[in-house]
């Protein structure tokens, strides 16, 4: 049947089936050697049926693009495809199939800027040979631009589309034209005629964005995958002036005289541009809420992006719409919260989450809070409205206890203030959330309270925290059945879990480590196998957690794997897995074994990582086994470049004494850049503090 179909494409091979177009491009399918080229599973040689099965409708086209465009990766087979997924749009269409053809337009614009497998993954790989790698690299590279040029060349056809009646199929191509740098110069010209002549006004804003993304080639860091140099019609540098001036035009026209999302996407395509909207904060907030149900179906769209060259008009829009709208603040707060990513504007930004906390709506305070838990020291300067914010609800009080414990002597008056009111408030949602915030060192009163209250919720099964809570607000809240009952338990789980930490800290109560436990927790099955190397009711609880029915098979083989490490011969395992996975608890729990490991560490501590936690975890074993920091020094310096194992990195360096003077120049270069350290507010907000401290000791 597969001969049949591939010898005649035109005929249907289904009673629902629709014949090809006469004369359709997908009847050279065959003449092409499918196997001499790769897709992401493969060779090729399967993509011809499906292809021929997204053109007659049987197939909606995921397949086709998950092997052609996998995660935004590209292949040599991308390029060869697309002339047929051209093919593929114009049988939908022609048999009346829209969805199915704007959803391939769609993910046609997607291969406009892909990227090679390796180009994205290989710095996570260090044992690459780096000759072959750069023959790889330079493959992929021409499979991007490759890739690329045939969508360009696929822009004849998508430009007669411009005219269908539907606007679905106008906007999508749009999308598309608007990613076809390569011949931007040919296109924006088109593309703004049509903007001129368009009647529907999302198209109309849609066509703007696609203006603008056409100019995204002059960007630093566009299209990074690709040769531009093979790009046969983009706009230059000296094409820009004449562009920004004719695209300015026509914002400006659209501020005046459109509503909505026209209105929108032209002040933000404006603000990129350099320029400043003649529209006030409170305008803009409106024109975004008439926009925000037309750019649902665009996550293309939603850029976090929106006036990255004015943060200040930013901040204003986002206060303009807590104030303005009513029921759903997350997208504003979340708009303000990314302009707090940067040092720069992240004392306007704090400053206007700080200000929501006196907001009204009891949701948008809860939104501001959830926000603000993570801003550290960055709150330093607003210490006294936190102290107002949590005066008035008992969950604020918990949710903003991060913050303020960072911000002020643990053992204040105000933090014992602020607990003391949790404890006694009669509130079990924010009893949870105090659960994980508990520190070793505190009285001990609190964690023994919160562990009975624990017990309570855990063994009274009624308990439904997120009931009256915001869905935002709470750690599991996605997971929700009509009793409400089984997903509470996991939300109560998740809280117990983090309350183990206090429980270490002040003798830990085994039988109800190990109730989470047997309810396949892996992080107290962790900590039962932790306790178990020097506690025998430890390892007894784990044995009991075997028996348990509610135990999943994956849990159960971790408990497994943790008694049989126990023993002797799995001491003996344990030290042959270890090689690749050092850690400091390991080299103690290994003690003199540990040292024939450490030419192994030593090689990890040079290992190109993207994230920067094999380098650091090995450096961590070597420092714990010799205390030399000579030996990972250079190491570590190096690994300050990786932004999520920075800080803890610092963190290490800071127990070298003089010895971390080397340092210096890399320390003064990240307290001076621009790009945050970690990934969090927070973190950043620590590691500046401990670079400060670090350089105040440190001779220069």
């Amino acid at each position: 049947m597969a001969g049949d179909l591939m010898s005649d494409p035109s005929t249907p091979n289904s009673e629902t089936s629709t014949p090809l177009p006469p004369n359709s491009i997908l009847a050279r399918l065959r003449d092409i050697p499918w196997e001499t080229y790769e897709h992401a599973y493969g060779a090729a040689e399967d993509l011809p049926d499906i292809i021929l099965a997204v053109a007659r409708g049987e197939d909606d086209g995921d397949d086709l693009f998950s092997k052609i465009h996998h995660q935004r990766t590209v292949f040599s087979a991308t390029a060869v495809a697309v002339p047929f997924v051209v093919g593929a749009i114009d049988a939908n269409l022609a048999a009346g199939r829209t969805k199915n053809a704007w959803s391939l337009i769609y993910s046609l614009g997607l291969v406009t800027n892909g990227a090679g497998y390796q180009q994205v993954h290989h710095r996570m790989f260090g044992d690459r040979d780096p000759v072959e790698l750069e023959k790889t690299l330079a493959r992929e590279e021409q499979e991007v631009t490759d890739a690329h040029l045939a969508a360009c060349q696929a822009a004849p056809s998508l430009i007669s589309l411009l005219s269908h009646q539907e606007p679905l199929i106008r906007q999508t191509v749009l999308y598309t034209l608007g990613h076809c740098a390569g011949v931007g110069r040919t296109l924006f010209p088109i593309l703004l005629r049509h903007w001129h002549a368009e009647k529907d006004s999302t198209t109309r804003a849609l066509a703007l964005y696609s203006l603008d993304w056409l100019l995204e080639a002059l960007r630093p860091g566009a299209f990074p995958y690709m040769d531009h140099q093979q790009w046969p019609a983009p706009i230059r540098s000296e094409d820009k002036s004449v562009c920004v001036s004719e695209l300015t035009k026509a914002l400006h026209r659209s501020i005046e005289d459109g509503a909505g999302l026209e209105r929108w996407i032209a002040a933000d395509v404006l603000v990129r541009l350099g320029g400043t909207p003649t529209l006030s904060p409170g305008e803009l907030a409106q024109a975004w809420d008439q926009a925000e149900p037309d750019l649902e179906i665009w996550d293309e769209f939603r850029s976090t992006d929106w006036f990255h060259e004015a943060p200040p008009l930013r901040i204003a829009v986002a206060e303009a719409r807590l104030l303005h709208r009513a029921g759903y603040y997350r997208s504003a707060l979340f708009d303000i919260d990314a302009i707090a990513q940067s040092r720069q504007w992240r004392g306007e930004a704090i400053a206007a989450l700080v200000r929501t906390l006196r907001h009204e709506d009891e949701q948008c305070r809860f939104e501001a809070a959830s926000f603000l838990r993570h801003a550290g020291l960055a709150l330093r300067n607003h210490l006294s409205t936190l102290l107002e914010a949590g005066s008035v609800d008992v969950r604020l009080r918990a949710l903003l206890l991060r913050p303020l414990r960072l911000n002020v002597t643990s053992n204040s008056a105000p933090v014992r203030d602020w607990v003391e009111a949790v404890l006694t408030g009669g509130d079990d949602t924010a009893l949870l959330y105090l659960a994980g915030m508990i520190h070793a060192d505190d009285p001990p009163h609190w964690a023994a309270f919160i562990t009975e209250q624990l017990k309570r919720l855990l063994k009274g099964g009624a308990f439904r925290p997120t009931t009256d809570l915001p869905p935002h607000a709470y750690w599991h809240t996605n997971r929700r059945n009509s009793s409400g009952l089984a997903e509470d338990r996991e939300s109560l789980i998740a809280s117990l879990v983090s309350a183990l930490g206090i429980l270490q800290g002040g003798g830990i109560d085994i039988d109800l480590v190990e109730e989470v436990a047997g309810m396949s927790n892996p992080a107290a099955i962790k900590l039962l196998g932790d306790m178990a190397i020097t506690d025998l009711r430890a390892r007894t609880a784990l044995e009991s957690c075997l028996k348990r029915p509610a135990l999943s098979d994956s849990a159960y083989q971790d408990v497994r794997k943790i008694l049989r490490n126990l023993t002797p011969e799995g001491r003996s395992s344990m030290i042959a897995e270890a090689g690749d996975r050092p850690n400091e608890e390991l080299a103690v729990l290994l003690g003199e074994d540990a040292e024939a490991l450490v030419p192994r560490w030593r090689v990890l501590l040079n290992e190109v990582d993207d994230y920067g936690w094999r380098p650091l975890t090995a450096a961590k074993a070597l420092w714990t086994l010799h205390g030399d920091p000579h030996e990972i020094r250079d190491a570590l310096i190096a690994n300050l470049s990786t932004r999520p194992s920075c800080l803890p990195t610092l963190e290490l360096l800071d127990k070298f004494g003089a010895a971390a003077t080397a340092a210096v120049p890399k320390l003064r270069a990240l307290r001076d850049g621009r790009a945050i350290i970690g990934s969090s507010i927070e973190q950043d907000e620590q590691a500046l503090a401990l670079i400060g401290k670090l350089l105040d000791r440190l001779p220069v």
